[in-house]
């Protein structure tokens, strides 16, 4: 739980390229196998997604760990000209944790007002097979 907390502290303001790089490689330290399928370098995001973007990454990878400590994480970001989503998914139940019990829901739910309010959308939860996924669309600012 102390890596874990470390983890979500190390956000200094800047949710691009090195914020995002960071937190990945706090993820991967912590044990789950995280593999990414990112945005080509070139590509620039607005900074209020690039921020909002950091935010459901840094969820995702807090309830992926939490729900299955272990188990390997997939991210894929995908852009286009209307936004960008992200879908994030873990490969299920490695073993059970105790952190899994903890927590108010409260992130998520925070998660998904704030998402709501920039007209995105957000689905999180358990899948089918023991895993857990987070998948939100994020409209690009107009």
């Amino acid at each position: 739980m102390d890596r874990l907390v470390d983890m979500l502290q190390q956000h200094d303001g800047n949710a691009g390229g090195v914020g995002l790089a960071q937190l990945l490689d706090s993820a991967r330290a912590s044990g789950p196998d995280v593999r990414v399928i990112a945005l080509p370098a070139e590509l620039q995001l607005p900074p209020e997604l690039e921020e909002h973007a950091y935010r459901v990454i840094q969820e995702g990878l807090t309830n992926a760990m939490k729900h299955a400590p272990g188990a390997p994480i997939d991210l894929r970001l995908t852009l286009n000209e209307n936004g960008l989503l992200v879908d994030l998914r873990n490969g299920g139940v490695v073993h059970g944790s105790a952190l899994a019990a903890t927590g108010s829901g409260l992130g998520l739910k925070g998660m998904h007002e704030r998402i709501e309010a920039l007209s995105g959308s957000l689905a999180a939860g358990s899948d089918a097979g023991g895993g857990w996924y987070l998948r939100a669309w994020l409209p690009i600012p107009v």
